[in-house]
């Protein structure tokens, strides 16, 4: 698997998690599974121990505990906002609600989510606050081209279903569907990619994305637009 023509040259979003109780380290790694885009860079253990893992690893963003034995995470995102003022960090944690109102911009926190509002809700966030780069309009014109495809959901038995697109680029893929489908929705796509839209030979792709659109359409009754972003392709001529 590839990245996707809409991150060429770069790697997927990596994340540092940042929790004192290895079980919910384990079970935040295990979830971010569910969504394309996304790598687990590393864990850490507490405040001191992530502060030493950004700046090594690098990550894109850092998902943060609040409460933890030692530097807690208030102090722990002042560090690492002064060592790396671009790093994006939510904190995931129980006590959002109080730390809501009071306490991001203070910190340099870019989000606070609850845990209890899981990892579906951090990825939002994450797209919210990194959001695919400009690419040149070559490559993200959309054209109008009727293409079949069959699309299902990543980790879900809901069957595979057979519809086609209404228009496309390399970047992503706009459907109709009556798929209960919402934002952020983890989607797998198979179709015959054109050579309209790449300037090479038509190839069969496999892509993995998520939802960003979605809009009520005329006909058929009942159904949804939907647009997807691509995160990853295989091509598999």
């Amino acid at each position: 698997m590839c990245c996707a023509p809409a991150h060429r040259g770069c790697t997927l979003l990596n994340i540092l998690i940042v929790d004192d109780h290895a079980l919910v380290r384990s079970t935040i790694r295990t979830q971010f599974k569910n969504y394309s885009g996304f790598a687990v860079c590393g864990e850490a253990v507490d405040g001191a121990d992530a502060i030493e893992k950004a700046t090594k690893l690098k990550p894109d963003f850092i998902l943060l505990d609040w409460a933890m034995p030692g530097i807690n995470g208030g102090v722990t995102a002042l560090v690492l906002k002064e060592l790396m003022p671009n790093l994006r960090i939510i904190v995931f944690t129980v006590h959002a609600e109080e730390l809501r109102t009071s306490l991001p911009s203070k910190f340099g926190i870019d989000a606070v989510v609850a845990k209890s509002d899981g990892i579906g809700k951090v990825v939002e966030c994450v797209r919210t606050l990194l959001p695919v780069k400009p690419m040149e309009r070559r490559r993200t014109e959309r054209l109008k081209l009727r293409i079949g495809l069959r699309v299902s959901v990543l980790n879900s038995t809901a069957p595979m279903q057979t519809t086609e697109s209404l228009n496309l680029s390399s970047a992503g893929i706009y459907f109709v569907t009556d798929s209960p489908l919402v934002r952020s929705t983890p989607v797998q796509l198979l179709f015959k990619m054109p050579p309209e839209v790449t300037h090479m030979p038509a190839t069969n792709w496999v892509c993995t994305g998520h939802v960003v659109h979605i809009e009520p359409v005329s006909y058929p009754k009942g159904s949804m637009g939907v647009g997807a972003q691509f995160d990853c392709y295989e091509v598999i001529n």
